[in-house]
C-alpha cells in the first residue's frame, strides 16, 4: 500500500509540473508552463519569452475597450515575505509588454473607481516597507494605477475612495490594538507601520488636515514633528 501511495504521488507530481496554460488570440498564442511564459506567432515562431519565479496569470479588460489585457502576478520571497510584481501585457493586434508594477508585500488588486469612472489597479508602495517590523502584520500605503492608451499611469491625485477604504480597516486594527494595550510612545513605535500607512494614504487622498490630526492621535512620541517631516519627504520623493 505504501508503494502504491508513493507511486500515485509521483504521478501527481509529474502531472502538476506538466500543466500548461494556453491562450489563443488572432495573430499569436501564448503558453505559461511552470514559470516560463512563451508567446508564438501563427507560424509557431517564438516572439517573446520570460521566466518568472512563482507566477499566476489572468486576463482583464483594464480600459473597458472589450479587449482583455494579459497580466502575470509574480511573487518572490523577501525575508520570507511574499513580494509581488504585476506584469501587464497588451494583446490588441499584437503581443507586447506594457509595464510592471512593484507592489511589495501587498498583493495588488483591481477595483472600480467612481472618481475615474473605470478600473484601477491598487498596489502597495514598497518604499515604505522599511517601517514593517512584524512579518505577521504588514502594512504599506497604496498606489493607484490606471491603464490607458497602452500605458499605465499613477493616479493617486485622482482617486479618493480607495485610500479611505484602506484606512478604514487600518483604523479598526489600531483601535483594537489600543483597546488591549496602554497608550504611549512605546505602543506607537510598535504600531509604526500601520500609522505610517494610514497617514500616507490620507495625504494621497488629499486629506492633509485629517492626516495631521490622525498623527497627533496615534503617534504619541516627542519627535512627532521630525517624524512627520520624514514622512512628508518620502511622500514628496514618490510624486
Amino acid at each position: 500500500m505504501k508503494n502504491f501511495v508513493l507511486f500515485f504521488l509521483f504521478l501527481f507530481s509529474l502531472n502538476s509540473f506538466a500543466q500548461e496554460d494556453t491562450l489563443s488570440f488572432d495573430s499569436f498564442y501564448l503558453t505559461l508552463q511552470g514559470n516560463l511564459l512563451k508567446v508564438f506567432n501563427n507560424n509557431n515562431d517564438i516572439i517573446y519569452q520570460k521566466k518568472f519565479v512563482d507566477p499566476s496569470a489572468y486576463t482583464s479588460n483594464l480600459n473597458d475597450d472589450n479587449i482583455d489585457e494579459y497580466l502575470v502576478l509574480d511573487s518572490t520571497l523577501n525575508n520570507n515575505i511574499p513580494w509581488y510584481t504585476l506584469y501587464i501585457y497588451n494583446t490588441k493586434d499584437n503581443f507586447s509588454f506594457i509595464d510592471s508594477i512593484i507592489s511589495g508585500s501587498t498583493e495588488p488588486y483591481e477595483t472600480t473607481s467612481g472618481d475615474l469612472g473605470g478600473t484601477i489597479i491598487v498596489a502597495g508602495n514598497p518604499d515604505f516597507e522599511k517601517f514593517n517590523k512584524d512579518n505577521n502584520n504588514l502594512f504599506i500605503p497604496i498606489n493607484c494605477w490606471h491603464y490607458e492608451d497602452s500605458a499605465i499611469f499613477l493616479v493617486n491625485d485622482e482617486v479618493y475612495n480607495a485610500f479611505m477604504n484602506e484606512n478604514e480597516s487600518i483604523i479598526n486594527y489600531l483601535d483594537d490594538y489600543l483597546t488591549d494595550n496602554s497608550k504611549g510612545c512605546q505602543t506607537s513605535l510598535a504600531l509604526t507601520a500601520p500609522i505610517v500607512t494610514a497617514y500616507v494614504n490620507y495625504i494621497n487622498a488629499g486629506e492633509k488636515s485629517v492626516a495631521s490630526q490622525f498623527l497627533k492621535n496615534y503617534y504619541l512620541c516627542n519627535d512627532i514633528e521630525q517624524f512627520k517631516q520624514r514622512l512628508n519627504e518620502l511622500i514628496k520623493g514618490n510624486e
